[in-house]
């Protein structure tokens, strides 16, 4: 369990990156970075709620260091998500030794999926 959104803590770092020209930009004006009652199904007691703009050619991402975890034995990642647009997402995970994994998906809207 890496995160289960029921303390008062948000260990994720919100950043974005804009293309034209390029920046990137760490803690970016939120209209919503809270934790919220409006959880999956099978899910715990709070979820984190996001809310941001991206304007035309720009990305927005969510960071969480899991250094201190740990993962040796882990042969999947979890997670549910919903959002209120349908969209393309990317879920990124390195290694110490700098491997990456990468997952890409697609949401519905206003839908809890689970990712795996």
């Amino acid at each position: 369990m890496v995160e289960s959104f029921e303390g008062n803590l948000l260990r994720w770092l919100p950043v974005t990156i804009t293309f034209d020209p390029v920046k990137f930009t760490l803690y970016p004006k939120l209209s919503v970075f809270d934790l919220t009652t409006d959880v999956p199904a099978e899910g715990g007691k709070s979820a984190m709620k996001i809310g941001y703009s991206r304007p035309r050619l720009s990305a927005f991402g969510l960071m969480r260091d899991v250094h201190s975890l740990d993962l040796k034995n882990t042969e999947k990642v979890t997670f549910a998500i919903r959002s209120d647009k349908t969209g393309t997402f990317l879920a990124n995970l390195e290694k110490l030794n700098k491997a990456r994994y990468q997952a890409q998906f697609s949401v519905t809207p206003n839908l809890w999926q689970k990712i795996e």
